[in-house]
């Protein structure tokens, strides 16, 4: 029998008080987080002082921190929620694709993290991931980590 390992890596925002589910002590003053692009466009610095120190878990609707959808609350050792609106969602050209989508809660568990599959980013999957082949979409990962399972799910 082979055996196969599979390594995940996981990058997460930098964070000025360890990772430990909290907004950052100072998040006006943390410049790693304007190395990520959508931290960047989002980030209102004067919302996120005042969050400062707390707990994601403590935190309602509205008031996240954009690095909340890069790991920000890594080790967490509280359950909280994060709301996904699709950004198509509202896009007057997508409304038609897109529109019906609604407002998702997830149930974030202790210690766990959001994480985007390194093969969905590189060039080479992109047709296979967003292809359909007889009406059903492709799966751009296998169901599960055994390499048996992968080829057939791939057949």
């Amino acid at each position: 029998m082979i055996r196969v390992t599979f390594a995940a890596t996981c990058f997460p925002a930098w964070h000025d008080d360890r990772w430990n589910g909290h907004v950052c002590r100072a998040p006006s003053k943390n410049t790693f987080c304007i190395n990520l692009d959508q931290i960047r466009l989002e980030r209102d610095e004067a919302k996120e002082d005042a969050i400062s120190g707390k707990n994601f878990a403590d935190l309602k609707e509205g008031e996240f921190p954009p690095c909340q959808a890069d790991s920000g609350a890594f080790m967490n050792e509280k359950t909280w929620w994060r709301i996904f609106n699709h950004p198509y969602q509202t896009i007057e050209s997508t409304k038609a694709t897109h529109g019906n989508l609604i407002r998702t809660p997830l149930k974030v568990p202790p210690y766990s993290t959001f994480a985007v599959p390194f093969r969905w980013m590189l060039r080479q999957y992109q047709e296979e991931i967003g292809g359909y082949r007889g009406g059903a979409a492709l799966l751009a990962m296998p169901r599960s980590w055994s390499a048996s399972s992968a080829r057939a799910s791939r057949a």
